[in-house]
């Protein structure tokens, strides 16, 4: 395909300068044979620009399968995948010069469908990628390389986005260039100079114009002409993130899913002894293991965050500003944090929504549990407190509920979402 698109371009140039050649000598024939003269030229090109899209393709596809390596080590492949990103940029760049010089511009609706279908096969890697890493997400608190090989690829992503979205501008710049003298209110009537008749049928003609009046107008998506390539890799950034997600919390998940079944909520006594009342201060109270391993772990996660830590790295930011990542809110919290605190603030979220509802499951709760789990949810607000993300408002209420006098709670209950008071009522059998 490559080779066909290269003779193509050099017949063009030998097609175009015969019809300068000629313009000359047939410039006062009149408009309507000089438009049938630029037809019978160019009717040999209409059918490879009607499958314009099929070559672009196999061309792209095949110079994309030439840079996978054969090296199964997981860094090396994320290397290798960080180099590659500036080639797919390079690689649209050439293939868009190729696209106006060989159609005229008129071939760039079957060029962006092309440009999809190259980075989709690009973009397999990084899907083998995520199967590898997220087979190892039970290592994660031995290896933290899983982690760092899973943000070196988040990075790559969005080093690609913003480079999808600089080539949405350049493109488009040669798209209205190239067709501004046919198409649009600007176009000046030169009867040799009619390319998209020419080159295309009228269906094809259609979408050529659609999308030059989306390109120039401004309206509608912000990249019209890469909105295939962008929601593909979009789409990629999601599942990486998700994949990222489930590496990162995986060690947090699995010490909160032991929660309803722990033994600890329908005994009556705790480490310092037996409790037969609720007067007892909370230091006879010490957090659970579940929940200090979940602790010591949210503990540990900044220092291998700190490679992250600057507001400076643009890739990470922007991958990170697809607002995919679960435990995100929207799209402005990480173009204003750094990569590490949007990280922390999206795991500490989690933790808390997660928490609170593996707590919905306890069956029961007596004085005792109830004490004892208002000391683990305090544990777990004061190491978040240190990470600067606190505890949300529904756990902050269901510790409070919890260490609440059965005498005391129809005064003191209220000003709690009804969901935690309905919640905690159930488990420590509040009458109502």
């Amino acid at each position: 395909s490559g080779d066909t698109l290269a003779l193509l371009g050099d017949l063009r140039d030998k097609t175009d300068k015969f019809l300068d050649g000629v313009g000359g000598v047939v410039k006062d024939a009149g408009e309507a044979k000089l438009r049938e003269l630029g037809k019978v030229v160019y009717k040999p090109f209409a059918q490879y620009v009607a499958n314009y899209e099929e070559l672009e393709a196999r061309a792209m596809t095949a110079e994309v399968s030439s840079w996978a390596t054969e090296k199964k080590d997981t860094i090396d492949e994320i290397h290798n995948l960080a180099t590659c990103v500036g080639r797919v940029a390079s690689m649209v760049e050439s293939a868009g010069v190729r696209c106006g010089h060989l159609t005229r511009g008129v071939g760039y609706p079957a060029l962006a469908r092309a440009v999809a279908r190259g980075l989709d096969t690009h973009l397999d890697r990084y899907r083998r990628l995520m199967r590898r890493l997220e087979k190892r997400k039970v290592v994660v608190d031995d290896d933290w390389s899983v982690l760092q090989h899973c943000l070196s690829a988040n990075q790559a992503t969005g080093d690609l986005m913003l480079q999808l979205e600089q080539l949405e501008v350049t493109l488009s710049t040669s798209f209205l260039e190239s067709c501004r003298q046919f198409l649009g209110a600007d176009s000046a009537d030169l009867p040799l100079q009619q390319h998209h008749i020419f080159l295309l049928d009228s269906p094809s003609i259609i979408s050529l114009s659609e999308l030059f009046t989306a390109v120039s107008s401004n309206t509608g998506s912000a990249t019209p002409l890469l909105q295939q390539s962008i929601s593909l890799l979009s789409s990629t950034c999601s599942d990486l993130q998700k994949t990222t997600f489930s590496i990162m919390f995986h060690p947090i998940s699995s010490q909160l899913e032991l929660i309803p079944t722990l033994s600890t909520w329908a005994a009556t006594t705790t480490g310092q002894g037996t409790l037969h009342t609720t007067d007892m201060p909370d230091f006879s109270f010490s957090p659970s293991e579940y929940i200090t391993c979940v602790g010591e772990y949210l503990m540990t996660l900044p220092q291998h965050l700190e490679p992250y830590m600057s507001q400076d790295n643009a890739p990470l930011t922007r991958a990170f500003r697809e607002a995919v990542f679960p435990g995100s809110s929207d799209t402005s919290g990480a173009a204003q944090q750094s990569p590490a605190d949007f990280l922390l603030g999206c795991i500490s979220s989690s933790t808390c929504t997660s928490y609170f509802s593996y707590i919905s499951s306890i069956p029961t709760l007596n004085n005792n549990s109830s004490r004892q789990l208002a000391m683990d949810i305090s544990y777990l607000g004061d190491i978040l407190d240190d990470l600067g993300h606190p505890l949300t408002s529904d756990l902050s209420s269901t510790a409070v509920l919890l260490r609440l006098a059965m005498e005391k709670w129809r005064e003191e209950s209220g000003g709690h979402s009804n969901k935690v008071v309905a919640m905690v009522r159930q488990a420590r059998g509040v009458s109502e």
